[in-house]
């Protein structure tokens, strides 16, 4: 029997069992009386649900032998989109639990809850009003996050303040509008090279410090002669040496004690800082050209901020990313597909036995349709940082570094 299933989407899945559509409010006496008799309602939904910083809808569906069950939640501000993306969530976990059984069957999604209140069963009139009344409390805000989202040049960022208390020297340091962020260099910076190559690491939520520079020390094989080449402390965490990077949250925060963590670190107050940290090198080292790594959290970071500063970045490489592509309450790489720069080569690098790596295998096909220059590449291994990009993948990162 499953447990919570939190908020993951691996994409735009679509299912083609059942008649089951979005919105429609289940009617199954029996499933619901299962989920009644488990307290699910209660124990799994209802500690998700805050009225006053988001909208909560959960789907749900019974097998139809009523041993098993399934569901997919979203927190979001937009109505519709919150909808899309628990359905596609709950449809996405049937459709596993369907390729296993051949006899006894999930027949599709229904809508279970709005926020607080039980729909199943509920005429389609009451829907509608719930959702009047959930639209009228975010549509303020849901106004000022899409207005966030607008995209904005790289030269807007420098008239910004900056402020580092350990002294900014582009060496271990870059001023930030919040602080300091701390940074790490494979080899000696030189002004003179040509390129500037940073690598974003992915979400530690460990209480040591992040060892990202020294799990990922084989780059300097991989690095030319002609660039310099960072490991940025994305906001919160920190490196060995250096101080905690600025940042509303530090990386070990817990999301259930602090729910806004997520939409923080996955949005613009995160992005931000790191945007900042990357402009104030560019115009320190004045490269030709930017290349910038991620992996994982890091890679979503580049692909979100390719698209909110278009030409800020030369060239994005995405190594296992979590790309989401369905509306979730933070910022997704999707949204930014369209404002990213058609002649900027992005280059997707996903171990196939990644736990993402139909997030990213949709990204890819999106972002294709759309007309970007994007190419994905599945070599061996997991999630895994160093085996994606150093070691299977050393050719493709050595390739694009050139």
């Amino acid at each position: 029997m499953k447990k919570i299933l939190l908020i993951l989407i691996t994409g735009l899945l679509w299912c083609s069992v059942g008649n089951a559509g979005i919105n429609e409010p289940g009617t199954d006496q029996k499933c619901f009386d299962l989920f009644e008799k488990k307290k699910v309602f209660k124990k799994e939904f209802l500690p998700n649900v805050d009225k006053d910083k988001h909208i909560f809808i959960v789907y749900t569906s019974c097998r139809d032998d009523y041993k098993n069950w399934e569901w997919g939640w979203v927190q979001g501000l937009d109505i519709e989109g919150s909808h899309k993306g628990a359905h596609d969530t709950c449809l996405h976990y049937i459709d596993k639990q369907n390729a296993k059984k051949k006899k006894s069957k999930f027949p599709g999604c229904f809508l279970y809850a709005i926020d607080d209140q039980i729909v199943w069963g509920k005429d389609i009139a009451v829907v509608k009003k719930i959702e009047k009344d959930a639209k009228a409390r975010f549509a303020g805000a849901l106004a000022k996050t899409k207005g966030d989202k607008k995209p904005i040049t790289p030269e807007s960022i420098g008239g910004w303040d900056a402020k580092c208390d350990k002294g900014e020297d582009f060496i271990k340091y870059v001023a930030t509008v919040e602080g300091c962020i701390g940074i790490k260099s494979i080899g000696k910076p030189d002004k003179s090279k040509k390129k500037l190559v940073i690598h974003l690491h992915g979400d530690y939520k460990g209480t040591d410090v992040n060892n990202a520079p020294k799990f990922m020390s084989g780059y300097s094989k991989l690095i030319p002669d002609d660039a310099n080449f960072f490991f940025i402390a994305r906001p919160g965490h920190k490196f060995s040496g250096r101080v905690r990077s600025a940042g509303k949250w530090k990386n070990s925060d817990s999301i259930n004690q602090n729910p806004d963590r997520v939409a923080w670190k996955k949005g613009w107050g995160s992005i931000k800082l790191i945007t900042q940290t990357i402009y104030r090198l560019k115009e320190f080292y004045q490269p030709e050209k930017v290349i910038v790594i991620g992996f994982s959290g890091g890679a979503q970071d580049v692909s979100v901020m390719s698209g909110k500063i278009p030409g800020l970045i030369d060239v994005g490489i995405l190594g296992g990313c979590d790309c989401f592509v369905s509306p979730r309450r933070f910022w997704i790489p999707r949204e930014f597909i369209k404002t990213i720069p058609r002649d900027m080569p992005i280059i997707m690098i996903s171990g196939e036995k990644d736990d993402y790596i139909e997030r990213a295998k949709n990204y890819h096909s999106i972002a294709k349709r759309e007309g970007l220059n994007v190419e994905l590449h599945i070599v061996k291994g997991g999630h895994d940082a160093k085996v994606t990009l150093i070691s299977q993948g050393k050719d493709i990162v050595k390739d694009a570094l050139k």
